[in-house]
């Protein structure tokens, strides 16, 4: 076939791959929208846990 033409197989599967190529990006975007705020709750756990004087305290080394 020339270039620019397909076949009628073609042109009907088009849509259709074109339709799931666009669900599995929304799906992997959903998936790492919850991956980030997962990340975010744990680190502003952490981030409460950490004493806001150790921030302030010298750093010393015993050696």
């Amino acid at each position: 076939m020339p270039f620019g033409r397909k076949s009628p197989l073609e042109a009907l599967a088009m849509p259709g791959a074109i339709i799931a190529y666009k669900y599995s990006q929304f799906r992997q975007r959903r998936r790492e929208a919850a991956n980030r705020r997962v990340t975010e709750r744990e680190l502003s756990a952490l981030h409460t846990k950490i004493p806001i004087h150790s921030m302030n305290a010298p750093l010393t080394r015993d050696a």
